[in-house]
């Protein structure tokens, strides 16, 4: 333990004997405010956060006042999709994903999540000059101080913002005595912060005035080198930014070994098998953590939530839903009915591809009302309309996906189909219509879709293929 986290404890020990109340101390979760955000005291210090370890959640300024011997255990926040807010933004949070403390901390950020992972993580922040940033800063409320009109502080609060959305992505949620996977968080998450860095400053430098880039958010996604493959400079108010940013992991969990077999690439205990080939796909990601990977959710990174027909989140254990919300990407989809069974939902209702709106349709609308369906909305387009009739799971918002959110959904670890069934039964094993067209010279009628038999992509031509629907809207 640094000193100044031992004089911070004496002092907040002295205050609170001084004013008469000894045994309260107030916890702050900061990314924005996080309010209704779920806190939990590591008591065993095991770095999970359990449930007899649910202290309760956070209030509308992001506190929550738990006895002073809480000091004693680090504290984990798990902010919660459809639950949390986070003051930086409007509506619920659309991802989960956990924060934490060291024991001694009384505010919980996303610096003090990176301090867990390595006591040096937050160098490169102190060693810049120009930002004049410190631990006593990162650890404590910056945005009190930003809200104050404080630059070092604002600065605090852009990196924090754009770190946190890099704790979404990686393995923020893995706080356990797995040292192989927490070397490579640290890892990974150094390599964003380097970059995040980098970016904040130039945008400062064209702004000129920290102050007028208050509501700055950036997102950085690398490759397994550290390479930059996707950067987005936006503000606060683009809540878009989530979903433009979020993607599942693939689902694979198996590695190939020296001599060609393939095994789990973690054992259960999270370590490294022996003989695994290094840089493959089942070695990184949410579903390389056996913190993250449990299948009670969702097989291997996969995070969903089952939706009532009313829109209400049920329990896992439900055996009836009608929608299923993704808490990674924040998409909520159609669940389909059982084959045979009629109805407008039947898994076996297939559709020909219709869209009328020549600025998306690919210079051609396709063909109306031509698939093989009982309910009479048998093209792409009247199933849309019928769906939002009946106002399914409490929505009148839902569209046809694109071909990235539909491959969100695809496990590449498991086959016919490639999808998790205990939230997505009655799936074909067949294509699924997109949204996309691409431009082929010698067939330009083509539409993108994905094979949930395999995961694969393909196309099919929109003026005479028939292919299975499921429809997407933004979520909670």
């Amino acid at each position: 333990m640094q000193i100044s986290k031992i004089v911070a404890m004496i002092i907040t020990s002295l205050t609170l004997g001084a004013c008469g109340d000894a045994e309260r101390v107030s916890f702050t979760a900061i990314d924005g405010y996080l309010s209704n955000a779920e806190v939990y005291l590591d008591t065993n210090q095991n770095g999970v956060a359990e449930a007899d370890e649910l202290a309760g959640t956070t209030d509308a300024n992001g506190q929550i006042e738990l006895a002073v011997s809480a000091l004693n255990s680090a504290v984990i926040i798990r902010i919660v999709a459809g639950q949390t807010v986070d003051r930086d933004y409007s509506g619920t949070a659309l991802r989960s994903y956990e924060m934490i403390a060291d024991a001694g901390n009384t505010v919980v950020t996303p610096f003090t999540t990176l301090l867990h992972f390595d006591s040096a993580m937050l160098s490169p922040l102190y060693a810049d000059a120009d930002l004049q940033l410190t631990e006593d800063l990162l650890t404590s409320d910056y945005v009190a101080k930003a809200d104050q009109g404080d630059e070092i502080a604002i600065v605090a609060h852009i990196l924090g913002r754009s770190v946190a959305l890099t704790l979404q992505e990686s393995l923020a949620g893995n706080y356990g005595s797995d040292a192989t996977a927490n070397n490579n968080t640290a890892i990974h998450l150094q390599r964003h912060l380097t970059k995040l860095i980098e970016i904040v400053k130039d945008q400062i430098a064209l702004a000129g005035d920290v102050k007028k880039i208050s509501d700055l958010v950036v997102v950085v996604k690398l490759d397994n080198q550290g390479k930059v493959i996707q950067q987005i400079i936006t503000s606060t108010s683009d809540n878009n930014v989530f979903r433009k940013y979020a993607i599942n992991d693939t689902g694979i969990t198996q590695c190939d070994t020296g001599d060609g077999s393939k095994v789990d690439c973690y054992d259960e205990s999270g370590e490294l098998t022996p003989n695994v080939l290094p840089g493959q796909d089942g070695l990184v990601g949410r579903d390389s953590n056996s913190k993250l990977n449990s299948n009670a959710d969702g097989s291997a990174g996969f995070s969903f939530s089952k939706i009532s027909a009313s829109g209400e989140v049920l329990p896992v254990e439900a055996t009836q839903w009608d929608c299923v919300q993704d808490n990674i990407t924040g998409l909520m989809w159609e669940v389909k009915t059982p084959p045979g069974q009629g109805g407008l939902r039947d898994a076996a209702h297939t559709y020909t591809w219709y869209n009328d709106d020549e600025n998306v349709n690919g210079g051609g609308a396709g063909v109306e009302g031509a698939g093989d369906c009982e309910s009479g909305n048998c093209d792409t387009s009247q199933y849309v309309v019928a769906v939002n009739q009946v106002a399914l799971c409490g929505h009148t918002d839902w569209r046809m996906p694109t071909l990235v959110e539909l491959n969100s959904l695809v496990d590449f670890g498991r086959i016919k189909p490639a999808i998790d069934v205990a939230f997505f039964p009655n799936t074909k094993k067949g294509y699924y219509w997109g949204s996309n067209t691409i431009l082929v010279l010698s067939h330009p009628h083509i539409v993108l879709v994905v094979s949930f038999n395999d995961g694969s992509g393909w196309g099919l031509n929109k003026l005479w293929d028939r292919a299975a629907v499921r429809l997407v809207r933004a979520g909670q």
